[in-house]
C-alpha cells in the first residue's frame, strides 16, 4: 500500500500511519507527528499491543472542526 500524499488521497484509506497523518494534516515531521499522537492532538487507535494508527475519518472530522 502506497502512502497517500494529500488529504484527498487519504480519504480512500481507512487508517493512516502516524507520520503520514501528521505530514498530510499539519505538515509535521515524523518525530513531531509521534509527539502530537502521544499528547492526543492526533486521534489514534491501538492495533494490538504496540501499533497505533490514525483513523482517517476522525482526522478529517478534526480538520473540519467537528467531533466524531
Amino acid at each position: 500500500m502506497d502512502s497517500p500524499t494529500t488529504l484527498d488521497e487519504a480519504r480512500s484509506h481507512p487508517v493512516l500511519d502516524i507520520p503520514t497523518a501528521g505530514r498530510i494534516a499539519f505538515g509535521l515531521s515524523r518525530s513531531a507527528s509521534y509527539r502530537a499522537a502521544e499528547s492526543g492532538h492526533l486521534p489514534t487507535i491501538a492495533i494490538g499491543e504496540r501499533r497505533r494508527v490514525v483513523p482517517t475519518a476522525r482526522l478529517i472530522a478534526l480538520l473540519e472542526g467537528r467531533s466524531e
